[in-house]
C-alpha cells in the first residue's frame, strides 16, 4: 500500500494526536467547530452556567472522534 504524502504544516495549522495517528487541521476553523459544540452543550445542559471548561473539553473529545471517523478535515 503506498504511503500517503506528509502534508507540508501551515502556521495556523495544528496536530492533534490522539488514537490512530495525527490529524492536521486549520486551527481556527477547528477552534470554531470546538466552540460551537461547546455551546451545543451548553444549551443541552439548560444553558446552566458553570460547565464551561468541562463542556470545551467535551467538544474538544467530540470533535476529534468526529473528525477520526469521517476522514473529513475542518
Amino acid at each position: 500500500m503506498a504511503k500517503k504524502p506528509e502534508k507540508k504544516m501551515q502556521g495556523t495549522d495544528i496536530m492533534i494526536r490522539e488514537g490512530a495517528g495525527p490529524i492536521t487541521a486549520d486551527a481556527s476553523v477547528l477552534r470554531d467547530r470546538i466552540a460551537q459544540k461547546a455551546f451545543e452543550l451548553f444549551q443541552k445542559r439548560g444553558e446552566a452556567h458553570g460547565h464551561d471548561v468541562e463542556d470545551w473539553l467535551e467538544a474538544e473529545r467530540l470533535i476529534t472522534v468526529e473528525f477520526r471517523t469521517s476522514g473529513k478535515r475542518p
